[in-house]
């Protein structure tokens, strides 16, 4: 039996209503947000074409709603967006739809549906993302247990697997060959709050697109914010580059495609070190990111830098300038491109308003837009 979108999303909300029923508290935010209008100049923003293009960016709704109780969590978090989708007419779509059930039968054990277990050290803030390899959990179902405090151990298999959507203990794909069960498994271990250490397996019993990760996350300074993050991650999987419904090369599914400001740009390869550090002392705060791999061939890009730094100007008003990079090391590779993005944010009470610039240049061509959001939680 195919588990439909209408159906997933269906199960989660009465997930949800079940939990709420008798949930010890409750988190909700929404956020309306648009990018306003996007102004992309010259081919490397247009497909080739060297021309100038405008658009309406859309408007994004994001939706969060967060019940936990003594034994059970849960989580909805539903994307829309209102867009001229053709150009010319516009319409609905969702964007996402995510959820999650945690059950804790016992103290030390949890059997999650659909839960995403991220490793400390896998977090990028600057993206607000994690590493897809740095996951204990998965869009299936994942078994945690706690044996001793501070160590969690888990085992996970995905749902939706293979073309109709079923994750067989074996099958034959569509050249004969045996594709066995999808299977991962990892531990993390966390001495109070000075570090955590931990490892990921993804895909166990298949050689060709087994991958793994491991990551670590550190706070030198007890007594300060200030936290280092560093982690590998390793997988042979591929995928496929296609032209005219035609395969003109491949490429490694260990990736994160969308770093850019414009978000058209990535890195992907074999293997992938990121690194990442935060700080804040008072009202100042800094940030700092990077992501590369071990000199891809098949990567338009095989390094991402940001940088982020962060003023208190009130306790409601406050401002930050975030700046990207992505460089490609080989003789003939891809332009650099550079990013920045200045945003002032005010808050009143359970509203947050902010406003800024996107503003990224490759090889002399140019993409712009102006971020506008409004937030609201309690």
């Amino acid at each position: 039996m195919k588990i439909n979108f209408k159906g997933a999303v269906a199960f989660a909300a009465a997930a949800l209503l079940s939990v709420s029923a008798f949930a010890q508290s409750v988190e909700f935010t929404n956020e309306l947000s648009s990018d306003v209008a996007t102004i992309r100049k010259g081919k490397v923003y247009n497909g080739g074409e060297d021309e100038t293009t405008k658009d309406f960016a859309g408007l994004e709704e994001n939706v969060v709603a967060t019940f936990t109780s003594e034994k059970v969590d849960a989580e909805l978090d539903v994307t829309f967006i209102l867009d001229d989708w053709n150009d010319k007419n516009f319409g609905f779509a969702w964007d996402d739809v995510s959820w999650f059930v945690e059950y804790r039968p016992v103290e030390k054990i949890a059997l999650g549906f659909h839960e995403d277990v991220w490793l400390e050290g896998s977090y990028l803030p600057i993206y607000d993302d994690n590493v897809a390899l740095g996951n204990l959990g998965s869009e299936g179902f994942t078994v945690a247990a706690t044996p001793i405090e501070g160590l969690k151990i888990a085992v996970t298999v995905p749902f939706g697997e293979g073309d109709d959507g079923v994750n067989y203990f074996t099958r034959k794909d569509e050249d004969d060959e045996t594709v066995k069960l999808n299977i991962g498994f990892g531990a993390e271990y966390a001495f109070e709050e000075m570090f955590t250490v931990g490892a990921a397996v993804s895909n166990v019993a298949d050689s060709d697109n087994r991958g793994f990760g491991v990551y670590a996350m550190l706070k030198p300074l007890a007594e300060q914010d200030f936290v280092i993050r560093v982690g590998y991650s390793y997988s042979k999987a591929e995928g496929e580059i296609t032209e005219d419904d035609e395969v003109v090369g491949k490429y490694y599914e260990n990736k994160i495609d969308d770093l850019s400001i414009s978000e058209d740009f990535g890195v992907f390869g074999k293997s992938l070190f990121n690194v990442s550090v935060e700080y804040s002392l008072d009202a100042l705060s800094f940030s700092a990111e990077t992501l590369f791999n071990t000199d891809d061939k098949s990567s338009d890009y095989d390094m991402y830098f940001a940088a982020c730094v962060g003023y208190e100007l009130s306790e409601s008003l406050s401002a930050d300038v975030t700046g990207k990079f992505l460089f490609d090391n080989s003789s003939n590779g891809a332009e650099s491109v550079i990013g920045v993005n200045p945003n002032v944010a005010y808050t009143f009470g359970n509203h947050t308003f902010s406003a800024g610039l996107n503003y990224e240049t490759c090889d002399g061509d140019s993409f712009i837009s102006i971020p506008l959001s409004w937030g609201y939680s309690f």
